[in-house]
């Protein structure tokens, strides 16, 4: 047994999280109560949400400019798709207040991912321990 299952994600959800942020300081401090940037699935989009993070912790509206520079002066935005891909995220909205609802999905996706992985692990080590998780999980 090499893998339970594909691992979830939410792309759409993922680009309109951070297209949201873009959209005002409130979106984005909405999506933050909801997620983290390690609940992003793809690469990019954890590094752009971390970057949404570091300007929110210094009071900084996140908008294009601002995020642009942040990613420009840690040196990922080529990385990440540059001013297009942050672009491409603002047309993905289709209403920035239901940025919670984009987050929460975000979210459950990543939640799934950690049960898939911890399920894996129980279910490929067989010391006693895990076993013993693994059979009242099941039971």
């Amino acid at each position: 047994m090499t893998d339970l299952k594909s691992p979830k994600s939410d792309g759409l959800a993922e680009l309109a999280v951070i297209g949201s942020c873009l959209l005002g300081m409130e979106h984005a401090q909405r999506a933050r109560e909801v997620v983290g940037p390690d609940d992003f699935f793809a690469d990019r989009n954890r590094v752009i949400f971390r970057a949404v993070c570091d300007l929110l912790d210094a009071c900084v509206d996140p908008d294009m400019v601002n995020l642009a520079t942040r990613l420009r002066d840690q040196r990922v935005l080529d990385d990440v798709g540059g001013v297009d891909f942050l672009d491409k995220c603002v047309k993905s909205v289709a209403y920035a207040a239901n940025v919670g609802d984009y987050a929460r999905s975000v979210r459950m996706c990543a939640l799934d991912r950690e049960i898939n992985h911890k399920s894996l692990v129980l279910a490929t080590d067989n010391s006693p321990d895990n076993l013993n998780v693994l059979a009242d999980l099941v039971y």
